[in-house]
């Protein structure tokens, strides 16, 4: 089976971090023959090093130019360079997509996966394969976008039960579309990441795992910045509670685990 998949770009994040793991674990299946592909070059050192470890995994850029455009904000701040820059940039991405379509360059895959909610719905609207999308955040996130977007889908692929839960309730019709698959999660490296990072200051509590066997409250992202949330750590086969602050900054990526009572969310590295 041929498999691509789209994210937009590779930056250090959670949903980044995710999907590195489902690759990795995917690639212990020799029947599956993968493929990468991205808006944009991926430049962060992390990731290229990860992709060169594994040349058999193919990447293909759809906008070659789109790192270009965007360089250009910084020179087009005033009226009307701005304005031009958008519709040239526009006209590019519709000319590449019209371009890949007549050619076919997709075409040779079995399944087409949009990793990262919903960001190649324009691209993958006119190919004939199975496409799957992957939707990592909460319902509220996505809004309208799910009666929009998941018509174009075969599948959905949500995080949590509760997602499944509330479309059950506000969004029936497309409820046939979801499957529920929990974010993996790289025990290994969790673990050796424990034993080397600083221990944080919070009492160590004899509890094992089945304390996160409790139904989902809201996703991180729906906390506001600044509010306190129950954080969890593995350590040597215990699990340590810490009491900790929302950053102020959005980017979340940097946190090994982050919960909200006793919930795992996919902020995670």
């Amino acid at each position: 089976k041929k498999v691509t998949f789209f994210i937009s770009d590779m930056i250090i994040g959670g949903t980044e971090t995710v999907f590195v793991d489902t690759i990795n674990e995917l690639l212990n299946y020799s029947e599956i023959e993968l493929r990468i592909v991205t808006k944009t070059e991926i430049k962060e050192p992390l990731y290229v090093n990860w992709l060169a470890s594994h040349p058999d995994i193919n990447v293909y850029v759809f906008y070659p130019l789109q790192s270009f455009f965007e360089g250009l904000k910084k020179y087009c701040k005033v009226f009307p360079l701005e304005n031009i820059r958008k519709i040239i940039f526009s006209l590019y991405k519709k000319y590449r997509r019209t371009l890949i379509n007549l050619t076919g360059r997709l075409n040779d895959a079995d399944v087409l996966i949009d990793y990262k909610n919903f960001e190649f719905y324009r691209e993958l609207k006119h190919c004939p394969q199975r496409k799957i999308a992957w939707l990592h955040g909460a319902v509220s996130y996505f809004k309208s976008d799910l009666l929009k977007h998941v018509p174009l889908y075969d599948k959905v692929v949500v995080i949590t039960e509760e997602f499944v839960n509330i479309c059950k309730k506000d969004y029936p019709q497309i409820v046939d579309k979801l499957v529920h698959i929990y974010n993996p999660l790289n025990i290994e490296a969790i673990q050796n990441k424990s034993n080397s990072a600083n221990i944080p200051e919070g009492k160590v509590i004899n509890r094992d795992w089945e304390m996160f066997d409790t139904d989902i409250i809201e996703s991180y992202i729906e906390v506001p910045r600044g509010t306190l949330y129950h954080s969890y750590a593995l350590e040597s086969g215990r699990v340590r509670h810490c009491i900790i602050r929302t950053p102020s900054m959005a980017n979340i990526g940097a946190m090994q685990y982050a919960c909200i009572g006793d919930q795992i969310t996919d902020a995670q590295l």
